[in-house]
């Protein structure tokens, strides 16, 4: 076994859908925004939150692999409307945004066991996820995992997402991880494996059920059928 386990999430531990267009979501938003104050339609919440989004990503043209964070987002259009009375900023207005528009919330049937094994073992597990802070700690605790993890590194922590190599150097560099004690483990050969392997570390790629393994996805370690426990025997 491997002393260090670097986890992806998406696709690897869970299956989470979102629906950023969905009208009911921006319709109870809007009521939430009116409860501090802040009287804004529906349609004109949306709009306002998607031409805000291209902005940030406009603005950040010239940084590679740039994350922005919704719930900043959603709170400088709070902010950004000069309010009466004494309310403050809905600070849970990322976790709402997030409730609203997931329409799958799904952890894989070996990861939670997994990650209790590799634990009982001693083991260090990571997780590095292109995701929004405000939706995958929810998530985390929603599914009963967090306490698995010795680190989190979330993308829109960093205004950095995979492949990105700064951002692989984070957990690297932070917990000082040996490449031949460290397993990166991801679905996504592209996005979540050759970063590690142009630094160095051996990698495992989770294949879920039906997806058939390409030829240019050169991983060190295959999983296929999703049977992640296969992880503690490399």
């Amino acid at each position: 076994m491997f002393q260090n386990y670097v986890f992806s999430f998406y696709g690897t531990l869970a299956e989470v859908k979102m629906n950023l267009q969905e009208q009911g979501l921006w319709e109870k938003l809007s009521v939430y925004y009116g409860i501090y104050d802040y009287p804004i339609d529906a349609d004109t919440l949306r709009r306002s939150f998607f031409t805000a989004l291209a902005q940030e990503e406009e603005k950040k043209a010239d940084k590679i692999y740039y994350e922005p964070n919704y719930e900043d987002i959603l709170l400088r259009l709070f902010n950004a409307k000069k309010l009466k009375g004494k309310n403050k900023s809905p600070k849970e207005v990322g976790r709402l945004f997030h409730l609203l528009a997931a329409e799958e919330l799904t952890l894989f049937p070996q990861a939670k066991k997994t990650l209790e094994l590799l634990k009982k073992e001693d083991r260090k597990v990571y997780l590095l996820a292109n995701a929004q802070k405000a939706f995958v700690k929810d998530e985390l605790r929603y599914f009963g995992i967090k306490e698995y993890f010795d680190g989190l590194y979330i993308s829109s922590d960093y205004s950095l997402k995979k492949p990105s190599p700064v951002f692989f150097n984070q957990v690297i560099n932070e917990n000082k991880l040996e490449k031949k004690k460290t397993l990166f483990v991801g679905s996504d050969f592209e996005t979540d494996l050759l970063p590690a392997k142009k630094l160095g570390y051996l990698t495992c790629l989770v294949l879920r059920p039906g997806r058939v393994l390409s030829v240019a996805e050169q991983a060190d370690f295959i999983v296929e059928n999703g049977e992640l426990k296969k992880v503690l025997e490399f």
